[in-house]
Parts: C-alpha cells; structure tokens; sequence
C-alpha cells in the first residue's frame, strides 16, 4: 500500500512557511482560505497528508515567486523567505507598470546578449519579459547578500532578511588595511 503521510513536524513546517508567505502577500486572501482548508484536512487525515500537499502545491501552480520550492531547498527561514518573496512579487509588478508606462523603455530596452539581445517590444508579453529579467537580477543579489549574511561572511554585501520601509538594507562589505 503507498504511504501518503508527512510526519507533523514537516508538515507544520509546511503549514508556516506557507501561511508567513501569505502574510507577506495579502493578495491572494481567497487562495489562503482554500490553503487552509487543505491543511485543515491534512490535520485531521494523517495518511493523506501528501495527497492534500499535492492539493495545495497545484493552487500555486500559477501564482508568481511562489512558496512552493523546485529544486534545493533554501537557506532562508519561513518568515525571511516569506519576505523575500513578498518583495520580489511587489519589485515585478513595479518593473511590468515602469515598462508600460514608458515609451522610452518600450523603444529601446533590449534583453541581455545571451538572450538574442532583441527587444522587449518583440517579445510575446513585453513587459512579462522586461520584469522578468530585472527580477531575476535582484533575486540573484539578495540570495547573495543573504547567503554572506548566514556565512557571516563580511568580505561580501549582507542582507539580513529583513525590510526596513519595505526595502532590504544591504551591508556593505569591509575590508582589512592589508587587502587595501
């Protein structure tokens, strides 16, 4: 017979990182409560917890810089990962409404080389493509800063997690008189 549990432990886990993720983004209130009500189920049926996670992994199929991970596992805790979440979802919608609202981007903005250096403009959803590529450039620096922050690695910039005026504060990196 298959096995369908995920012990409690993961399973609060889950049910945290998750309801943090919804905390940091109130947008999607109606997809929380269908969450919740999953979760609810897997609280009260046990051995079918994974059947119930597959449930809610499908909810966030569509939801952009979703809680649901692919891949290995980050670093970051629930409620920083929550945050980092939240911040990359409010940065790409900023980037969709600055490329639609400026003809100047629109005439002139061109993907990265390696991508065929073409312009948005000609891309399918121009704007999808524009803050898609600036989100990833961010996503990319506050993964770093934040991994050095843990490392406690102060050769390199450091992001705490955390969002002062609802933007990160990085930490310069500081060098030694002999690297000078």
């Amino acid at each position: 017979m298959v096995d369908y549990t995920i012990d409690d432990e993961k399973w609060n886990e889950k049910k945290e990182e998750i309801g943090a993720w919804f905390d940091a983004n109130p947008d999607y209130e109606s997809k929380r409560q269908l969450v919740d009500m999953l979760f609810s189920l897997g609280d009260v049926e046990i051995g079918m917890r994974k059947r119930h996670w597959g449930s809610i992994t499908s909810v966030f199929a569509t939801v952009p810089n979703s809680p649901i991970q692919k891949g290995r596992k980050s670093i970051m805790e629930g409620k920083v990962l929550a945050t980092f979440k939240g911040y990359l979802n409010s940065f790409y919608a900023e980037l969709v409404e600055i490329y639609d609202n400026s003809a100047y981007l629109q005439a002139t903005e061109r993907m990265h080389g390696k991508s065929g250096g073409h312009l948005y403009s000609t891309q399918e959803d121009p704007s999808a493509s524009y803050a898609d590529d600036g989100t990833k450039k961010v996503r990319s620096r506050l993964n770093s800063a934040y991994n050095a922050f843990r490392a406690s690695d102060a050769s390199k910039e450091q992001w705490n997690g955390e969002l002062v005026d609802g933007q990160p504060i990085f930490i310069a990196p500081t060098t030694t008189e002999e690297e000078e």
